[in-house]
C-alpha cells in the first residue's frame, strides 16, 4: 500500500511539473509580470542555499553588481534559479565552488550560476534542457528530467536569452531585458 501510495505521489508530481511548462509556455503567467530586482532576488536565493551547498559541502558565493531591474514573474524567477543552483549542488564533487552573478551587459541583466565541477561536453549542452533529458551519471538519482525544461520555458517567456559555456565547470548564463526607468 505504502509503494502504491509512493507510486502515485510520483505521478501526481510528474503530471504537475509537465502542467507547469505547459501554462508557462503558454504564456499564460505573463499576467503575473512586475518589476523585479534581481540583484535582491539572487542574494535572497544564496541565503536560502547557502546552508544546502555547505551541507554537500560546496562553497557558495555571491557577485551581484548592484540593483538589476527586469519585468517579470518573481516566482517563476526565483523557481528557475532555484533549478539551477540546485542542480549545480547535486550534479558536482564536494568540495566544488558554485557562483551566483549578476552584471550588466547591452541593455540586459546578466545573471549566471556556474560551478567549477566536472562540467558537460558541449555536444550535450542544449539536450540537458530538453524534457525527461537525463545524463548517465543523474539516472539514479530521483527525477524526471524536467527542471531544466522548466527552466528553458521561463527563460522564454521573459523573452530572454540562455548562454550556455564550460568543459571545465559548467555556467548557464541569462541574459534578460533590463527594466527601462
Amino acid at each position: 500500500m505504502e509503494a502504491a501510495i509512493a507510486a502515485s505521489d510520483d505521478i501526481l508530481a510528474l503530471f504537475a511539473a509537465l502542467l507547469r511548462i505547459a501554462q508557462v509556455e503558454g504564456g499564460a503567467r505573463r499576467a503575473a509580470f512586475a518589476p523585479v530586482d534581481l540583484a535582491k532576488l539572487l542574494a535572497h536565493l544564496g541565503e536560502l542555499f547557502g546552508p544546502v551547498a555547505e551541507d554537500a559541502r560546496h562553497h557558495l558565493s555571491l557577485s551581484l553588481d548592484g540593483p538589476a531591474w527586469i519585468l517579470g514573474d518573481r516566482e517563476l524567477l526565483t523557481q528557475l534559479f532555484s533549478n539551477l543552483i540546485e542542480n549545480a549542488i547535486i550534479h558536482t564533487p564536494a568540495g566544488t565552488q558554485v557562483t551566483i552573478s549578476l552584471g550588466r551587459e547591452d541593455g540586459d541583466a546578466v545573471a549566471a550560476v556556474s560551478d567549477d565541477g566536472p562540467g558537460v561536453p558541449p555536444d550535450e549542452h542544449k539536450k540537458l534542457f530538453q524534457r525527461f533529458y537525463r545524463r548517465e551519471a543523474s539516472r539514479t538519482r530521483p527525477g524526471y528530467g524536467l527542471g531544466l525544461a522548466l527552466v528553458s520555458a521561463i527563460v522564454d517567456l521573459h523573452g530572454a536569452r540562455m548562454k550556455i559555456e564550460g568543459t571545465n565547470g559548467l555556467r548557464v548564463a541569462l541574459h534578460i531585458p533590463l527594466l527601462q526607468a
